[in-house]
C-alpha cells in the first residue's frame, strides 16, 4: 500500500542534537535540579497516557520529582527551558542535509506530514533551524496528544487528524525506544532517521 503519511520525529531526526543537552545544561545555572527532574519524569513516564489534562499530569510529576512549586516548574518549562533551547538551536544547529530537499519533495508529491516530537514548541524550533513550519500538515508533541512516546494514544491521535492509516504511515525517528515502537503500537512502518533518504523506495516513496 502506498505511503499517504510521514511523521518524522524532531529531535535527534531532523537535525543531530548530541551536544544539546550540554549546552541546555551550561546555559541554565541554577537550573539542574529541575533538569534533571524533568528528564526522569520523562524516561519514568514513557509511553504511558495521562489522562485527560496530559500536560498538567507531567507538570505535576516534575514538581514532585523537584520538590518545586507547580506554577515555577510552569514557568521554568515554557519561559525558560523551550525558549533556551530554540535560541541554542538558531546559533549552533542546522538541518541534515537531506531534510529540507526531501521535506519540499513529498509535499509537492501530496504526502501528508506531520512533525511528531516529545516537546512541545515545534514551530518554534523548526524556525530556529530554518526549517518553514508551514511545510508540515500537523505539529503535534506527544504529551499534549495523549503521554510521552511511545502512548499509543499520542501516535494514534496524529494518525486521526491526517485521516491516514497505521498501513499508510510511516514513522521517521532516531530513537528505537521511543519512534520505533510508536509506530509498532499502531501496527505503522518505521524507518531510522540514519537510513534516510537512501531506504524510502523500500516504502513506496
Amino acid at each position: 500500500m502506498k505511503i499517504k503519511s510521514v511523521i518524522f520525529d524532531l529531535d535527534g531526526t531532523l537535525y543531530d542534537n548530541s551536544a544539546l543537552p550540554l549546552l541546555v545544561i551550561l546555559n541554565s545555572p541554577g537550573r539542574l535540579r529541575l533538569l534533571a527532574a524533568e528528564r526522569r519524569c520523562r524516561k519514568r513516564l514513557a509511553g504511558r497516557c495521562l489522562g485527560d489534562n496530559p500536560e498538567e499530569s507531567f507538570l505535576e510529576a516534575v514538581s514532585l520529582e523537584s520538590g518545586i512549586e507547580r506554577s515555577e516548574v510552569e514557568r521554568w518549562f515554557f519561559r525558560e527551558y523551550l525558549p533556551l533551547q530554540a535560541r541554542l538551536l538558531k546559533r549552533r544547529f542546522k538541518p541534515r542535509k537531506w531534510v529540507v530537499p526531501l521535506l519540499s519533495r513529498l509535499k509537492a508529491e501530496g504526502v501528508r506530514l506531520a512533525c511528531f516530537s516529545d516537546y512541545c514548541y515545534i514551530a518554534e524550533k523548526l524556525e530556529a533551524l530554518g526549517i518553514d513550519p508551514e511545510i508540515f500538515d500537523l505539529l503535534a508533541d506527544a504529551v499534549s496528544f495523549g503521554g510521552p512516546k511511545p502512548c499509543a494514544k499520542a501516535a494514534a491521535k496524529v494518525l486521526e487528524i491526517l485521516e491516514t492509516t497505521p498501513q499508510e504511515a510511516l514513522f521517521v525517528g532516531d530513537r528505537t525506544d521511543t519512534d520505533k515502537r510508536s509506530a509498532e503500537a499502531l501496527g505503522a512502518g518505521f524507518l531510522p532517521a540514519d537510513a534516510v533518504p537512501d531506504k524510502l523506495n523500500g516504502f513506496g516513496l
